[in-house]
């Protein structure tokens, strides 16, 4: 039993990562959203209108897919990210126990060499 090492991972840089994710995707979404509606009110009919609608529909779902996956990712980081501080968080109680069982002048040379 000794002191253990904290994990080298930034959680808080994961956690900024996870917000720039949902910001994008919320762009995706807002962009499928407004392409969608766009879509409804075009008035051209026929074939040529039946096939622009498609299209729009297809760069819609594309883009509620890539919303929808990085909606993911950043869930991901964020658990992730809460993992390493309840890793650290007990790395951090181990130590202290460990030095605050070793004798006075134990503790003393082991905290200058942290």
């Amino acid at each position: 039993m000794g002191l253990e090492s904290y994990s080298p991972y930034d959680a808080y840089g994961m956690r900024e990562l996870a917000a720039s994710l949902q910001k994008q995707a919320q762009s995706l979404g807002t962009a499928a959203s407004e392409i969608d509606a766009a879509s409804i009110g075009m008035t051209f009919d026929g074939p040529a209108g039946d096939a622009i609608r498609q299209r729009l529909s297809g760069v819609t779902k594309a883009l509620s897919d890539d919303a929808t996956a990085l909606q993911g990712a950043a869930s991901a980081l964020l658990t992730a990210a809460q993992q390493v501080d309840d890793y650290n968080a007990r790395v951090s109680r181990h130590n202290a126990d460990y030095l605050a069982s070793l004798p006075p002048t134990e503790r003393k040379l082991v905290e200058m060499n942290q």
